[in-house]
């Protein structure tokens, strides 16, 4: 599907992850993280749960800049991350 059916552009999801639910509902960056990890099960699950919960919340929100930034380096990251 194009980007432009969820009415998201190149640059937006350069900057950030996103995560759309079935109610149209945006979330950009951690709490993207947060909602994918929520979809799963077991201890990840609950770790999405608890990024939604202050102040792992605002961690979040502090840290994902830092990690979006240096993505390229994390394990799995790849050249074309760098973008």
């Amino acid at each position: 599907m194009e980007l432009s059916a969820y009415q998201l552009t190149r640059e937006d999801v350069r900057c950030a992850a996103w995560w759309i639910d079935e109610d149209d509902r945006r979330f950009r960056g951690h709490l993207a993280i947060a909602q994918a990890l929520q979809a799963g099960s077991g201890w990840w699950a609950f770790v999405g749960r608890v990024l939604f919960v202050p102040p792992f919340r605002w961690v979040g929100g502090a840290v994902y800049p830092l990690i979006a930034r240096w993505r390229h380096l994390l394990p799995g990251g790849t050249p074309a991350c760098r973008t």
